[in-house]
């Protein structure tokens, strides 16, 4: 392999992808060394596994890297996924420990933290941001260097915001100053957006799937998305082709000190997207359901109108079956998918709520869990199954019987669980 007549050389590029495709970073950086051919058939393969998704702490360094990668005409075509991942406050205070050390890994006399994606010759320009968000240089720390790395990359098409996980392998639980940084991050991030030339197809706050939509979610403060008018404005050509939007929100956040048609801030948010076909909504905490996810509730069910929307998903929160069932019968020529988790139920029945699912013309996937009140917050499960079984899952695929009947024979099962 030192020559440009070596056997993997002669292959044809098709059938060299193919082996492409298996080889880690140490093979690729050994191959591409070894001649000017070798060089240039693993260039595309190269690119598109190591550089199709990159992530972002939106740390100094971190943002330096975009803007360079943006600047390289072999690899900015190959990026079509940015991850935005949030650390927390501690990570900061850890990561100014360190700076101060000097030492990567710290002596183990002193309890900081490892911290995974960051190299140790970035810990000090990653150190500051924290304090750079809260300070004088906001927004600009963000938002100038991001637009330039995202006007660099003409087939990015999903952005999703997540946080790291804890080093013992769960979540931990944000504080208020992790809140107030992920507000100002996000709406510097989505200020960066419209300034940009971007079209994207997916936005999601959690990484995600279509399995797990909430997995490793951000828990975004309701009031990140309370966006300036002119920014709402400029998000439109940015967000006009979107098909999939995923939002973790905490509706709760600053109850007191909320504004006047605060609850509007999402259906402003969905009216730029017409043409979203995948839609998740959690808008509380799963252990503290509020009023205020009814409230948002209520905005989306008075004037939101996806005329496309197939999938939808609605987790921890709040309604009223009037709201839910006049968001359900607007959507109803269009919807085949359809997921409650964790929601409850302030007013009505939910032998009304699947009533109107009947209704849902498309529907083939009916998945239930964990449904509340009311009354009383009672769960509601079903007769013919364990007490602690609180789950249910229709799809018309999985044999021949029609949506509506397998919905009438749902509502005979239902009983309450005190």
């Amino acid at each position: 392999m030192t020559t440009g007549t070596s056997p993997i050389g002669n292959l044809p590029a098709e059938l060299f992808d193919l082996v492409a495709a298996h080889l880690d970073l140490l093979a690729f950086k050994n191959l591409r060394i070894c001649s000017r051919r070798l060089h240039l058939l693993s260039l595309a393969p190269f690119a598109k596994r190591h550089f199709a998704r990159l992530t972002t702490t939106l740390g100094s360094a971190s943002l330096d890297r975009l803007v360079q990668i943006a600047s390289h005409h072999h690899f900015s075509p190959a990026v079509t996924t940015l991850h935005v991942r949030f650390l927390y406050y501690t990570d900061y205070c850890d990561l100014e420990s360190i700076t101060r050390l000097g030492i990567y890994p710290p002596p183990k006399r002193f309890a900081v933290a490892l911290m995974p994606g960051i190299s140790s010759r970035n810990i000090p320009s990653e150190s500051t941001l924290y304090k750079d968000i809260c300070g004088d240089s906001y927004p600009q720390c963000i938002v100038d260097r991001l637009v330039c790395a995202l006007e660099g990359f003409p087939n990015i098409k999903t952005m999703k915001f997540y946080t790291r996980l804890h080093h013992r392998g769960d979540d931990q639980g944000p504080c208020d100053r992790d809140d107030i940084f992920r507000m100002r991050c996000f709406q510097a991030v989505i200020t960066a957006i419209a300034r940009s030339n971007i079209e994207l197809r997916e936005l999601s706050i959690s990484k995600g799937s279509r399995k797990r939509p909430f997995y490793r979610c951000l828990r975004l403060p309701c009031t990140a998305l309370c966006l300036p008018p002119g920014t709402l404005q400029a998000l439109k050509p940015r967000l006009c082709k979107l098909t999939s939007l995923t939002l973790s929100i905490d509706s709760s956040y600053l109850a007191s000190s909320h504004k006047r048609d605060w609850e509007l801030t999402l259906t402003n948010l969905l009216a730029s997207t017409p043409l979203v076909k995948n839609l998740a909504l959690s808008l509380d905490y799963i252990n503290n359901l509020t009023q205020y996810g009814a409230d948002m509730m209520h905005s989306l069910a008075l004037s939101c109108r996806l005329m496309v929307l197939s999938s939808f998903v609605l987790s921890n929160c709040t309604t009223y079956e009037s709201d839910l069932t006049t968001f359900f019968a607007a959507q109803a020529s269009s919807v085949s998918q359809l997921e409650m988790v964790d929601v409850r139920l302030c007013s009505g029945s939910w032998r009304s709520v699947l009533i109107v699912c009947k209704s849902l013309e498309r529907l083939e996937q009916l998945r239930l869990a964990t449904l509340k009140g009311p009354p009383h917050d009672q769960y509601l499960t079903l007769s013919h199954r364990c007490n602690n079984s609180l789950k249910v899952t229709l799809d018309v695929r999985k044999g021949s019987r029609r949506m509506s009947e397998r919905i009438d024979d749902l509502i005979g099962a239902l009983y309450w669980e005190i």
